[in-house]
Parts: C-alpha cells; structure tokens; sequence
C-alpha cells in the first residue's frame, strides 16, 4: 500500500466509525425506551392528558413544555391521538438523550463505552430499581434540555445557554440547576459585576416563569412544591414533615443502594482521578441536586434525578478512564510486558 493509500483511507475510516456510533447509540436508547414503556406506569394525578388540558395536580402541571408542543403539533395534525403524539415525542427525545451524551463524551474526550455505563444508569433508575416507576412526559425532556445547557456551558455560547433555561423551567424546576452550573463553572472566568449580572438575569427568568404558572394554574388542586406534604385524598392534603422523614430512612436503611445502578460508588471513589477541571466543576451540581430533593423530593423515586444521570456517568467514565491512565502511565504496562527481572 503507497503511503497516499492511507490518507484516503482515512475518511472512510471515520465515516464507519461515526456511522457504527450512531448506530450503537440510537439502539440503546430505543432499547431503553421499549423496555422503559413495558414496564413503567402513569401517575394518576400527573397524566399526559390532564397535564394537556391544565387539570392536573400542582406542581405537576407547571411542567407543561411537552404538553405545548403537543398542542402546536395536534393543531396541524388534529387526526393524531393526543396520546400517539405524546408518545413520538418520547421516543424521539429518548434516543436525542442517547444522541447528545454521547456528543458530551466527545467534548470531555472520553471513550465511547461510557455509553453502556449511561445505558445501565437509566435502565436503573427508570426501569429496574425505582419502586415507584412513573413515566412521565416531562423526564427525558430535563436531561436532554439539561444536557443540551451544559454544553452551552462548557462552550460558553449565552444565547443558547438562555434558552435552555427558559426551555427547562417550562419542562421541570430542577432546570434551575443550570444556574448552579454556570455559577461553578464561571466564577472565576468572569468579573464579579459581570457574573452578578449573569446571575441576576437568570434569577428574573426563573421567578418569572414561576410566577406567571403559578397564576395560570392557582385554581389547581395541589401545593406549589411537594415539601412536607402527603396525598391523603385526591381532594386534600394532610400536612406532614413525611418527605424529609421517609428520606431520612431510605438512606438509613439502605434503599437507595441502587441509585444510578449503584454508579454512584465508582463516581465518589474516582472523582479525583477526572483531569478536566470544567467537568470536575459541574459534577458538584450531584451533590446539590441530592440535598435539595432530600427535603423537595420522595428519593425512593428514583427517576426524579434527572439531571444528576448524565453528570454521575460522566464523572464515572472520566474518573475510570483517568484512573487507567495514570496506572499504565506509571510503567505497569511495561513491567506487565516484560516480566520480573531477575
């Protein structure tokens, strides 16, 4: 073969590569979704329809981005079930979540298997462990608008950033989070006055949003938050401190063990092996996702850490991956190769 050969070869090469990626990537997020269907269930008081048509429980219904676009689709295809529509939507985001992470891998430079570790983290908490497996419209959209934000981070592109901010709170509170990133990862690339403003700006977005849902939907059944309340009766709610109580006890007892597919372990034991320091950054935002819904949230629900899923397969594939290099940097390979010496 002419040394030219090689280069020419080069792009197909790539072009297989990309082409078998895409491939890998579109068939385990169509996997996850079959099987995510197969074995979730609806909450009752959170349905795709009563979320549609705005009488769904609070907070739930202020989660009404996937419940807009289905409405600006049925108003060109009113033929379509609300519900079919509903579900193209899911499948679509679904493996557009598997897309995009997989994207993430290329920004950081890791290797392509932290798809299976991302595989085997959504099967865990959506399908497998979760006891309470609700499938909700709003999921996949917060990890793929959240996914979608942090790259605006990393890229510093404020525009998009902004919109996915909007986007977010549309979908899910926890969107919210994003500010918890871009305050970690630019607090030292901005001046304080610029960062201030920054933060101020998305301050106003968010009560904005909030606010404005709040009034649209004020005649609802439900609390604005699920903080210290328990569903009694689908006409009343007894208030009780069961939230942080029941947390308390899952942690205690042990059940949330299977929290990530247990990936959570390999994320706190190789964390100082990740080298890029952005992604190191934003892998704080795990820990403050899990305080806030240690109080806000019912934590045996596994699926409510949306956000944390890409964040705890990242920072596991890049600490795992870290923690192979530094051990053959460090000359086992070659003592592996050639043996003792005598």
């Amino acid at each position: 073969m002419k040394s030219g050969d090689g280069a020419l070869l080069r792009p197909r090469f790539s072009l297989l590569k990309t082409f078998l990626t895409l491939t890998l990537v579109f068939g385990l997020g169509s996997v996850f979704w079959y099987l995510r269907v197969k074995t979730a269930s609806v909450y009752v008081y959170a349905t795709p329809e009563g979320i549609y048509y705005g009488v769904a429980r609070l907070p739930f219904q202020y989660r009404i981005l996937t419940a807009l676009i289905v409405r600006f689709i049925h108003f060109f295809f009113s033929k379509s079930g609300l519900l079919v529509i509903f579900g193209w939507i899911d499948v679509s985001v679904t493996i557009g979540v598997f897309i995009l992470f997989e994207a993430m891998l290329k920004t950081y430079r890791l290797p392509w298997w932290g798809c299976l570790l991302f595989f085997w983290c959504a099967l865990s908490n959506y399908v497998y462990f979760s006891p309470n497996n609700f499938m909700e419209p709003y999921d996949m959209p917060a990890i793929l608008i959240f996914c979608a934000g942090l790259q605006a981070i990393y890229y510093r592109r404020k525009g998009w950033f902004y919109g996915m901010l909007v986007l977010g709170m549309l979908n899910r509170e926890t969107a919210g989070l994003l500010t918890c990133g871009f305050i970690l990862v630019e607090y030292n690339r901005l001046s304080r006055t610029r960062l201030l403003q920054h933060i101020a700006a998305q301050a106003v977005i968010i009560i904005t949003i909030k606010v404005i849902l709040f009034f649209i939907y004020r005649h609802n059944l439900g609390v604005p938050f699920e903080l210290m309340v328990q569903h009694s009766s689908p006409t009343s709610l007894d208030p009780t401190p069961s939230h942080i109580l029941n947390n308390t006890d899952y942690l205690l007892s042990g059940k949330l063990l299977p929290l990530f597919g247990g990936m959570w372990f390999l994320f706190g034991c190789t964390f100082w092996f990740i080298e890029d320091r952005i992604l190191r950054r934003l892998l704080w935002i795990v820990p403050i996702e899990f305080v806030c819904l240690l109080v806000l949230g019912r934590m045996i629900e596994f699926r409510i850490f949306n956000e944390s899923v890409p964040l705890v397969v990242l920072g596991t594939t890049a600490g795992l991956s870290g923690l192979i290099t530094r051990w053959f940097s460090r000359g086992h390979l070659q003592h592996l190769s050639v043996g003792p010496t005598t």
